[in-house]
């Protein structure tokens, strides 16, 4: 999932990733050092390398339905979930505040008034993009 995820965000944003094996390795050894799996099905991986121009990310809200292959079993999250939602972020191994502040950013979206569940029923890229950009 991750590395089809960055592949995605580099073929939308070329001028963003230049280097999708550096960006994709980036992010598989935070993932090694530490999972990022949270609670309620949530997965936040993030990687920062120097071939990422400013920060790039997408969300995929994973389908574990029996006709979609079923769900992610090898990604593990803090309670033991089902995977239901993938928030990848990459940034700049430089930015390191812009970076922080993201993800901060992130936490609070899917932390606050339940913002996982409703994140989970967005049904388009333009609502997620308006979950994201309703958050206080």
């Amino acid at each position: 999932a991750i590395e089809k995820m960055v592949a995605e965000v580099a073929a939308a944003l070329p001028n963003h990733v230049s280097d999708v094996a550096a960006a994709t390795a980036a992010v598989l050894k935070r993932e090694d050092s530490m999972p990022t799996g949270l609670d309620h099905g949530i997965a936040v991986p993030h990687g920062r390398d120097p071939s990422v121009t400013g920060i790039a990310g997408a969300v995929a809200v994973v389908d574990n339905s029996a006709s979609a292959g079923g769900c992610i079993a090898d990604y593990e999250t803090i309670d033991n979930s089902q995977l239901q939602i993938i928030v990848l972020t990459l940034a700049n191994s430089e930015a390191q505040t812009p970076y922080l502040q993201l993800m901060s950013y992130i936490s609070r979206a899917l932390r606050v008034d339940d913002g996982y569940v409703r994140l989970v029923k967005c049904k388009t890229a333009d609502e997620m993009r308006k979950f994201f950009r309703g958050v206080k």
